[in-house]
């Protein structure tokens, strides 16, 4: 955007950026929808866990002396009841072998299901994935109009924020979400069979990716409000409890009903805030000290 264009050429170039926007999404959304298969894969991964995935017993008998080749995960249950994993298993006519058969862990409950699941899964994979590209158009467009200081600090904070959203990605992706799919699965257990359907599935995941992106953002944004002064360290300080309380229940929200898992989420929280009361309480000493020097 430049500064002293007339007001309709800034609206042109906005329309113009807007429109580069819309484009870099949409082939974006295509190409992410030609490949789905290894995202779906990569964002359904914790679902194939072994405390997660469904077995159904069946009792192999053989009519005549031969190999059977088994799906992969099978396990064979022994005298002892151990369960041993088998690909393949030899049995002489008239013996049998008590299994357990991975069942499927998702299921399809409309002819449309699989079609518009991948669709909006595309278009969100598309905007996250080509978020550089668009997000660089945006601040170019915006860029001539901020102050020497902004706009050096505006690099910065992007990145910080790109940092945080990905650790809140990974934090889910590797702890949250394993964690509350094996204890739904055994919650369900006791209840009847667990068939959970394809797209509220994916939907449910991209609801606790999206959460803990959020919360690992908004420490961003306190640090943002800290270092212009909107927030105070006395402000922060009177603050404390309130925050902390809140921090437990938004991840009480996002993690299944245990303590452990709460603990998980809430203590990078609860150190993140702490460390912004620092960096607080750095900012005001550093602008009583330039004060009393000039």
């Amino acid at each position: 955007m430049h500064k002293f264009l007339p007001f309709w050429e800034h609206v042109e170039e906005l329309r113009k950026t807007l429109l580069k926007i819309g484009a870099i999404i949409l082939l974006a959304t295509l190409l992410t929808f030609v490949f789905h298969k290894p995202l779906f894969s990569l964002l359904l991964k914790p679902l194939k866990e072994p405390s997660v995935t469904f077995y159904q017993k069946e009792h192999l008998v053989a009519h005549k002396s031969r190999t059977f080749s088994l799906p992969p995960g099978t396990l064979l249950l022994t005298a002892k009841n151990e369960r041993i994993p088998v690909r393949h298993l030899s049995l002489e006519q008239g013996e049998s072998a008590d299994l357990e058969i991975p069942k499927p862990s998702l299921y399809l409950f409309s002819p449309l299901e699989g079609f518009t699941t991948v669709f909006s899964l595309s278009f969100w994979g598309g905007i996250l994935l080509s978020s550089p590209l668009w997000i660089y158009l945006l601040l170019r467009f915006l860029l001539p109009a901020l102050k020497g200081h902004e706009s050096k600090l505006l690099l910065p904070f992007f990145l910080l924020s790109l940092l945080f959203i990905g650790g809140g990605l990974l934090f889910c992706y590797r702890v949250t979400l394993p964690l509350i799919t094996t204890f739904l699965s055994s919650f369900n257990t006791s209840l009847g069979s667990n068939l959970w359907g394809f797209g509220e599935t994916t939907r449910f995941t991209l609801y606790l990716l999206l959460a803990h992106a959020l919360l690992f953002e908004l420490y961003v944004a306190l640090l943002f409000l800290i270092h212009f002064h909107l927030l105070t360290y006395p402000t922060l300080q009177r603050a404390r409890r309130p925050v902390i309380i809140t921090i437990f229940i938004l991840a009480a929200i996002c993690t299944p009903p245990d303590v452990v898992s709460q603990l998980l989420l809430a203590l990078p929280l609860l150190l993140f805030y702490e460390l912004a009361l620092l960096f607080a309480r750095s900012k005001d000493y550093k602008d009583i000290y330039l004060l009393n020097r000039k």
